[in-house]
């Protein structure tokens, strides 16, 4: 038998949560900021408040994977570091796995 491989970025992006390990959270919201300049302008680009922006830097929230993939567009990591970071996931209602 022959299983299908699929990817998080398979998954619909607009019900999709993810949460991702802690370093990786850090380095990837403290890049993000260096390239937009500032948690105001990437809440602006994405249409979040900052105070969304701040608990998913903190870690606190998951992020949405439509937010996720905007962000890893401008950043300097690769949908593939990210993927491999992702330590929960959640999506319409379920538990997170």
């Amino acid at each position: 038998m022959t299983y299908k491989k699929f990817h998080i970025w398979d998954f619909p992006e607009d019900k999709v949560r993810v949460l991702l390990d802690g370093n990786t959270n850090s380095e990837f919201w403290d890049n993000c900021i260096d390239k937009f300049g500032s948690i105001e302008i990437i809440s602006d680009y994405i249409g979040v408040s900052s105070t969304t922006i701040l608990d998913w830097k903190k870690g606190n929230r998951y992020i949405t994977l439509l937010f996720l993939k905007k962000l890893v567009k401008k950043s300097d990591f690769t949908f593939k570091e990210i993927e491999q970071k992702i330590i929960s996931y959640r999506g319409g209602g379920i538990v997170s796995l």
